[in-house]
């Protein structure tokens, strides 16, 4: 089992979570997402999310992923997982199945 913070930054997740909780994931919110492709004053939050995440062992889910320009930016910065439109739309139970043996013969095909 993992436990993840929803929506860090947010709400009522505080930073004390971070010390209270053995925490695997922190879930950065998609307001955060939406600017780390701006300009560097608006990217802060966010890179300030990767950056405690990693200092703290912890992997990022970025949320809120919709355009490539968002994904490449994480991706540079090194540290995000993501969902959003861009990677996928919401999906049934049957969908997710199909895609992850769809994912397992790509994997296969490239070993």
């Amino acid at each position: 089992m993992q436990i993840a913070v929803d929506d860090f930054g947010t709400g009522y997740s505080s930073l004390q979570y971070l010390l209270r909780f053995p925490l695997d994931i922190l879930k950065m919110p998609r307001a955060f997402v939406e600017h780390i492709d701006g300009p560097r004053h608006e990217q802060a939050v966010g890179r300030a999310i990767l950056d405690l995440a990693t200092s703290l062992r912890l992997r990022v889910v970025a949320e809120g992923i919709e355009r490539p320009e968002q994904l490449t930016r994480l991706r540079e910065l090194d540290g995000a997982r993501g969902q959003g439109f861009l990677l996928a739309r919401p999906l049934d139970s049957p969908q997710v199945a199909a895609l992850l043996a769809r994912a397992e013969l790509d994997a296969a095909a490239c070993r």
